[in-house]
């Protein structure tokens, strides 16, 4: 877990003879056997020697990429692209710099160019099926990771890719099917690690999730994503003062994480302190303000705070919010008991009737249990007079 790069076998791209470059050579034997401050030195050599060389220039930039410099690599990958403007990885290598300096630039042109230079270049379709997957397009990342069938490889990414894509379609369960394999071919592959937790909590199994994202946040500390599926994971345990503290280090990584807001919300419900829980949801909703679940948040911390006729008019605001059945019972729910505080029995009833109503699989055994006592309590039995007959 600890090795630099993952024992996913990489595949040299190319391996282009130069017989009078001795360091060439050798910076590729480096290269093979992981030794990347090695491979740099001697391909800065094999520049001094063969300098209209792109291949040299691109295994520069490939070490300064595994190195972290991402200004050196993308310095020597254009200077690849300047020497042979038909050589296809430098554009790949670009693509691929650009992504981890802002996954919001646009590299699909350099991805392009890459395979139409070389449609045999499998690397670039993984790199397109990801940059679909940052912009949220999950039917092109399927359709891309078709592509890469024609190849016959079994690479560990083409499943993580895949499983990625079914959480953003909401299909955890073929979700769960290939992040298991991705998991199973590379077992030191992080992002395995985080979507295959992701994949668990979506199904409902926050033990299984926790495992995996505590490991994965052991070696990826700066994740906020991460730390706040962790800290989900935890909340759906019971475990809220781990949750507390895997969400303040989302928090502190990313300020505009509103899963963690979120949840930081749920806890202070649990713990009946509502103004603070009425803190975070307001910070959930400024960040998203079509939320329903902060808005209806919002609801239950005003109602444990105290204030009533602000409770009531944020449960009516979350009607607009609606999104299914689920969230319409929600609203049945929390409103009946927020009407019952104020002393409007009536309205209160018409909600628990409303409740009750809904198919069982839309509110679980305790709100149908609570719909049926209170419905009981609000609603008086009919009474029967009795008329005395004369006895003959």
């Amino acid at each position: 877990m600890l090795l630099k790069s993952t024992y996913t076998p990489t595949p040299i791209y190319v391996d282009t003879p130069h017989p009078i470059s001795e360091a060439y050579r050798a910076g590729l034997r480096a290269f093979h056997s992981g030794n990347v401050d090695e491979m740099l030195q001697f391909m800065k050599q094999a520049k001094q020697i063969e300098p209209e060389s792109a291949d040299v220039h691109y295994y520069i930039g490939e070490a300064y990429r595994l190195l972290e410099d991402n200004e050196q690599a993308l310095a020597a990958y254009e200077t690849a692209i300047a020497v042979n403007p038909s050589f296809a990885p430098a554009y790949l290598g670009r693509a691929k710099i650009f992504l981890m300096i802002n996954p919001e630039v646009a590299v699909k042109e350099d991805l392009n160019q890459s395979l139409s230079l070389d449609p045999n270049q499998v690397e670039s379709y993984l790199v397109l099926a990801e940059y679909y997957l940052l912009k949220n397009e999950p039917e092109s990342a399927l359709d891309t990771l078709e592509d890469v069938e024609d190849f016959e490889i079994n690479s560990p990414f083409t499943h993580l890719y895949r499983a990625r894509a079914y959480l953003l379609l909401d299909d955890p369960d073929a979700a769960l099917e290939f992040a298991k394999q991705a998991h199973e071919l590379d077992q030191t592959l992080l992002p395995a690690y985080l979507t295959l937790g992701a994949t668990y909590l979506q199904i409902d199994q926050p033990k299984p999730a926790s495992e995996l994202l505590e490991t994965y946040t052991i070696h990826v500390t700066d994740n906020s994503k991460a730390w706040a599926l962790l800290g989900e994971s935890y909340f759906k345990l019971g475990q809220n003062d781990k949750a507390m503290e895997a969400f303040n280090i989302s928090i502190d990584l990313d300020e505009n994480n509103h899963e963690a807001y979120l949840f930081r919300g749920y806890i202070y419900l649990d713990r009946g302190e509502g103004q603070l829980a009425v803190n975070e949801f307001f910070n959930t909703r400024s960040l998203v303000p079509d939320s329903f679940d902060a808005c209806l948040g919002m609801a239950q911390a005003l109602l444990i705070a105290g204030r009533l006729a602000d409770a009531l008019r944020q449960v009516n605001s979350c009607q607009t919010l609606i999104l299914n059945d689920g969230n319409q019972a929600g609203v049945f729910y929390h409103r009946a008991i927020i009407l019952e505080e104020i002393g409007n029995f009536r309205s209160a009833a018409e909600d628990w009737q409303a409740l009750l109503e809904f198919p069982p699989e839309f509110i679980s055994s305790t709100w149908r249990l609570a719909a049926e006592k209170q419905l009981a309590e609000l609603t008086p039995t009919p009474t029967s007079t009795l008329t005395e007959t004369p006895a003959p």
